[in-house]
């Protein structure tokens, strides 16, 4: 699976749900998340898969900055979760496999918000 998005971050921080993350795109919903390519307060791009038959996994790395980037996030069973930023090869961060393939919900894909209003 691979998620992608342009984004720039104006400011983190605003929204008061207590996690130190925002969503970019996602999809899932109360009890069927599934994946999701976020950015943290400290302005790292993440990526984090649920639905599987683990708890998950989440990893995050690089930083955005205030300026445009483009942000790739994969996930397969054998490789695990990766992320990239800007086209590039390298990879800024890296978590293991999570298990099994993740499942598959009938929740819709949202852009910069997720369906609990985080």
């Amino acid at each position: 699976m691979t998620i992608c998005s342009w984004i720039k971050v104006r400011e983190t921080g605003t929204d008061k749900h207590g996690q130190m993350r925002q969503p970019i795109v996602m999809k899932g919903g109360l009890k069927e998340w599934e994946f999701a390519l976020y950015v943290y307060d400290s302005l790292q791009p993440g990526i984090l898969v649920w639905g599987c038959k683990t708890d998950g996994g989440d990893t995050w790395g690089g930083n955005l900055g205030n300026e445009w980037h483009y942000q790739c996030g994969t996930y397969s069973i054998k490789d695990g979760m990766k992320l990239y930023l800007d086209g590039t090869e390298k990879v800024v961060a890296q978590g293991d496999n999570v298990g099994d393939p993740c499942a598959e919900g009938n929740r819709p894909i949202f852009i910069a918000h997720r369906e609990d209003g985080q």
